[in-house]
This record gives structure tokens, C-alpha cells and sequence, in this order.
């Protein structure tokens, strides 16, 4: 057996938490994930991913537990009873200023 190493790092218990109900969907132990993210660092000789700067979030409904799902829906159904909304076409080209599109 290959000999391991230990790895301390600091992370909130909310992304840990998060990261670790995906982990799980994917039969991944949380240290396997970090294996693999190392082993991709030196692969690349880099970080295995583009780092970008404000990226809307993106909700992906197979990923959700239905608890989630039906919580992200009520958020959205209480923002557009208090009038949180705007045209669809305001929307778009908004994004179409900010991102360059």
C-alpha cells in the first residue's frame, strides 16, 4: 500500500457539507476528491479548471434532493410575490452588458 500524507485545510462546514452530499451521489470519498484534484494540479501544472469572476450561479436540479428543489422553488415564488422581478428582455440584455455577450 502506498504510503499517504495528511492534509489540514480550513473550510466552512457549509461548503465541506455541500461538497460532500455530491461526493456522495458519485460514490467519492471526500479524500479521494482531494487525490484526484492533486494528482490534476500536477497533470496540469496548474489549477485543473478556469478560475473566472462573476459567474451567476447555476442550479442543477439532478443534483438536488427534493428537499432542496422544492425550497429553491418556494424562494423563487417568494421573490416574485414581493415583486422581485424584471422583463425577461431587461434580463437578458443586462447579461448581455455585463458578460460581454
Amino acid at each position: 500500500m502506498e504510503r499517504t500524507a495528511n492534509v489540514i485545510a480550513r473550510v466552512t462546514p457549509d461548503s465541506k457539507d455541500k461538497a460532500i452530499k455530491v461526493l456522495n451521489k458519485l460514490n467519492i470519498s471526500l479524500s479521494d476528491a482531494i487525490q484526484m484534484y492533486l494528482t490534476q494540479i500536477d497533470i496540469h501544472q496548474g489549477i485543473p479548471f478556469e478560475l473566472k469572476l462573476n459567474l451567476p450561479r447555476q442550479v442543477n436540479a439532478d443534483l438536488m434532493t427534493k428537499e432542496e428543489f422544492l425550497s429553491s422553488l418556494n424562494t423563487s415564488f417568494d421573490e416574485i410575490e414581493k415583486g422581485k422581478t424584471i422583463p425577461a428582455e431587461t434580463l437578458l440584455k443586462q447579461l448581455a452588458r455585463k458578460y460581454d455577450l
